[in-house]
């Protein structure tokens, strides 16, 4: 796997960089969430766009721990290499063992004192896709930190009253891995996806019927 290897001066250049292409692309990018303290946290995102990489970016110089690392798959982190040195590190899925390394990575940054951005679809899939899947990964992860707070993330897009594109991003309340309901890892995860998918189900709701008051734009 490729570790991330952080450097200030590309951090600067890739807010100076999707900045100015977030706003281009969107009329407007609303945010709901509670107010995060800095502690070390996994978040968990449903991906279904190549823009959600991009909003995650935004959120960290907005929003989020500016500290946050995200999982990338290898051959993306290969073409966009200099995500790298914004803390961005990668996972081979086609390698077992590479799997292995990239969650005991993950684990490291966290007992570090970062946080940890993962989409654990593993995949792009349209965002009106139900039931939501998430791979196994992120439930060995979380079993293994059960005091880490895990901050579900649902991001949703559309094309309403104006020209260009909007999306929704709603963070919902940290839970425990261990809180969730069931009494096996399996069962857990389980939960963790109805969990997340009622999540999107709700701030689709809030989209569709344009009840955003609650939301701020960023």
């Amino acid at each position: 796997m490729i570790k991330a290897k952080r450097n200030p001066v590309f951090e600067r250049v890739m807010r100076q960089v999707t900045l100015p292409q977030i706003r281009k692309q969107f009329h407007a990018v609303y945010w709901k969430g509670p107010e995060f303290d800095g502690t070390p946290s996994l978040y968990i995102a449903n991906h279904s766009s190549w823009w959600d990489g991009l909003l995650y970016y935004h959120l960290r110089h907005t929003v989020i721990d500016r500290s946050t690392h995200i999982m990338m798959h290898e051959k993306g982190l290969k073409k966009f290499w200099y995500f790298r040195y914004t803390g961005a590190y990668s996972v081979n899925k086609q390698s077992r063992r590479d799997i292995i390394e990239a969650l005991n990575y993950s684990k490291e940054v966290i007992e570090q004192g970062s946080s940890v951005w993962i989409f654990p679809q593993g995949e792009e899939f349209s965002q009106e896709i139900r039931p939501l899947v998430l791979e196994t990964g992120v439930g060995h992860l979380a079993n293994q930190l059960p005091q880490t707070p895990i901050i579900p993330i649902t991001l949703y897009y559309w094309f309403g009253h104006h020209k260009k594109a909007e999306v929704a991003i709603l963070a919902g309340e940290p839970l425990l891995f261990t809180s969730l309901p069931g009494e096996t890892r399996k069962q857990k995860m389980k939960a963790l996806e109805k969990h997340l998918e009622k999540q999107l189900e709700l701030l689709k709701q809030d989209v569709v019927s344009e009840s955003l008051d609650t939301y701020r734009a960023l």
